[in-house]
This record gives structure tokens, sequence and C-alpha cells, in this order.
């Protein structure tokens, strides 16, 4: 049987875990996406079409906030999931 401290520690740990999973994916997917969007906009001439990709790029949240969203919603939504579901493996 755990202590509660125990099952905080846990529920902290993993939940710093999934945070930081979230926290890069959302990096990487932003900047992927903000990366391919500045490589189509240098290959394209048409000026019509450049104006729907800024359209598109300024659509495009923030770097730092998407991703710190990402890193709280992983703790708040997974980490949960994951700490019941572990639980009910266990018991």
């Amino acid at each position: 049987s755990f202590s509660i401290a125990q099952r905080l520690g846990a529920f902290l740990y993993k939940g710093i875990l999934f945070s930081a999973c979230g926290f890069t994916g959302a990096a990487i997917g932003t900047s992927a996406s903000k990366g391919l969007l500045a490589l189509r906009m240098k290959s394209t001439e048409d000026k019509e079409r450049r104006a729907q990709i800024v359209q598109k790029k300024n659509a495009l949240p923030g770097l730092l906030r998407n991703s710190t969203l990402w890193a709280i919603f992983m703790f708040i939504s997974a980490n949960p999931r994951y700490q019941v579901v572990a639980g009910v493996e266990r018991a």
C-alpha cells in the first residue's frame, strides 16, 4: 500500500514527465509548421498565393504559448488518466 505522500509524489513526477513531452512535441510541431510555411513562402512567386500563406502563418499560435498550453494540458488531462489506468491495472 502506498502512502498519500508517495501517491502525490508519483502524480507530480509523472505530471512533469507528461508536461515535458507535451512542451517538446508542441515546440517541434509548431517550429516545423512555421518552417514549412516559410519555405513555401520563399518558393512561391504568385502574389495572391503569398498573401494566403502569410494569412496562414499569422494564424499559427506562438511557439512559447502553444508549447506551454500543451504542457499544461498534458499535466491536467493525460496524467490523471495515466494514474487511473495504472491503479486499475494493479488492482
